[in-house]
């Protein structure tokens, strides 16, 4: 799980003298604090309440506050206090910490924006909190007495610069290379290229592509696996302007036949789908053909890629053979669901030639599939 957890500092220059940085924070410097008569502490608190702001990341969908990670999980937590207590006679460096942090290490990527205000002050502002590992988000200076907000470390108020305006919305850029199973979608010829974020774990059998299809003959919802981080869809034509149909994209890593990892973000555009006139007409069913397409690139140079189809579950076997009926690879030797697959063919080892794969789909023992085809490696 997931949850946004505080941190609540004294900085002492004798005890600590290495400033410490966390990964993923709002970090709020306190300076020019008058303590009370007669009192030598004082408390400064500092509440988070999470935001639902759309427009924020438009591009996102789910829209923020979202959460990335193993779990894909959002904070359960909606307003969280934060706060450090202020000694007279212990000078040093006073901070406040907001942090976002994955409760499993190493993994420790999120996601949320957050509406943080001086509690009993006038001070509010709006920031994301990103983890993606690194320095701070955001480093901040708070001036308690004249209650102003000042973006940066300082230590005094005449040489903070201009303070922030009330609402003051701190943006970062978002590098979303940590963000696992984050998936983009660029226009290849016009069909969708679809490109992810890897798993975390490399140990899994594959990524299940979700593909949700919307057309004026219903909704339906298709399935695709491979074993690399990227796919063309040579089954949808992008058309946001004159398109009828929509499609939706979404990526899962399947652990195993039976567990898959919880869903990244989902991706829609329009267009005209080449099923959906299938569907129309009613030319085909529902279901997958068994089918082994022809290797692509091909020729190729080091890796190509390998597609078929199941039209039910079965036992797979994909070899690759060498001209001479020698077995130079075994690609795939498990059960597999119906769908579509795709699977990257590495040369790594192999000279120039003709090579051979075939696929088998049996089931109790019973053949329900073979096909063979032949591949050209130009060193």
């Amino acid at each position: 799980m997931k949850n946004l957890i505080l941190f609540i500092l004294l900085v002492n220059s004798i005890i600590i003298p290495q400033e410490i940085l966390y990964e993923g924070e709002i970090k709020i410097k306190i300076i020019n604090v008058t303590f009370p008569p007669n009192q030598n502490w004082l408390t400064v608190q500092f509440q988070a309440v999470r935001i639902y702001d759309k427009k924020w990341y438009p591009d996102l969908y789910p829209p923020v506050p979202q959460m990335w990670g193993r779990l894909f999980e959002t904070s359960e937590f909606d307003t969280v206090n934060s706060e450090v207590t202020l000694f007279e006679n212990a000078p040093g460096e006073y901070y406040i910490y907001f942090d976002v942090e994955y409760d499993a290490p190493p993994i420790s990527l999120a996601l949320s924006k957050y509406q943080i205000s001086a509690v009993g002050k006038s001070t509010v502002f709006r920031a994301n909190i990103l983890e993606c590992g690194g320095f701070p988000d955001y480093v901040l200076t708070y001036d308690y007495n004249n209650d102003k907000l000042y973006l940066g470390s300082c230590s005094d108020p005449t040489n903070c610069g201009d303070p922030l305006p009330l609402n003051y919305e701190l943006h970062n850029s978002i590098d979303r290379s940590c963000l696992e199973l984050f998936l983009t979608i660029s226009n290849q010829n016009g069909n969708p290229y679809l490109e992810w974020n890897p798993y975390h774990d490399p140990n899994i059998l594959d990524y299940k592509i979700y593909k949700k299809l919307t057309t004026e003959s219903g909704t339906q919802t298709f399935n695709y696996y491979t074993s690399s981080t990227s796919y063309l869809d040579e089954m949808f034509n992008i058309d946001p302007k004159f398109g009828d149909d929509q499609v939706e994209y979404w990526i899962t890593a399947r652990i195993s036949s039976s567990v898959e990892s919880l869903e990244g973000n989902h991706v829609q555009i329009d267009g005209t789908s080449f099923i959906q006139w299938k569907i129309s007409t009613q030319e085909i069913n529902n279901e997958t053909d068994f089918r082994l397409n022809q290797n692509f690139p091909n020729p190729f140079n080091p890796s190509t890629q390998i597609k078929y189809s199941l039209a039910q579950d079965a036992d797979v076997t994909l070899k690759v053979y060498g001209m001479l009926g020698t077995e130079v690879s075994e690609l795939v030797n498990e059960t597999q669901t119906a769908g579509s697959y795709e699977i990257n063919f590495s040369s790594e080892g192999l000279s120039s030639g003709v090579y051979i794969y075939r696929i088998t789909a049996t089931n109790n023992g019973r053949i329900l599939f073979t096909d063979s085809k032949q591949m050209i490696l130009l060193r």
